[in-house]
């Protein structure tokens, strides 16, 4: 497993320093989707109680935005471990972003003749 830099729950969800592995991200990623499925079933629970709906609806929409800053952090680590930089995370979300943009920011070793 190639990880670097502290080994704490916050540096992995939360920070962009350091480098993780493919089993790290996946299981970050499965512990997030779990997570929407679990917000997601309590809603489907209480779809009869209004107040007890717009509270659990609030803690989807919370835990979406948190779990978006934590995937793009995880992704920017798992960039690092492949050997990109952290701003080839962020070009497929600008809009304008070309695949001839990717190709100027990340450099390619081309073989020898």
């Amino acid at each position: 497993m190639a990880t670097e830099g502290p080994q704490t729950m916050s540096w992995l969800f939360f920070s962009p320093s350091g480098r993780i592995g493919r089993l790290p991200y996946f299981l970050g990623w499965l512990f997030w989707i779990v997570g929407g499925c679990f917000f997601c079933a309590r809603i489907l629970a209480v779809q009869d109680n209004d107040i007890s709906l717009a509270l659990w609806t609030m803690a989807l929409v919370v835990a979406g935005l948190i779990s978006t800053v934590s995937i793009v952090m995880l992704t920017i680590k798992r960039l690092h471990d492949v050997g990109y930089p952290r701003h080839v995370c962020h070009l497929p979300v600008h809009p304008g972003a070309q695949p001839r943009d990717v190709r100027r920011a990340v450099p390619v070793a081309r073989p020898s003749r």
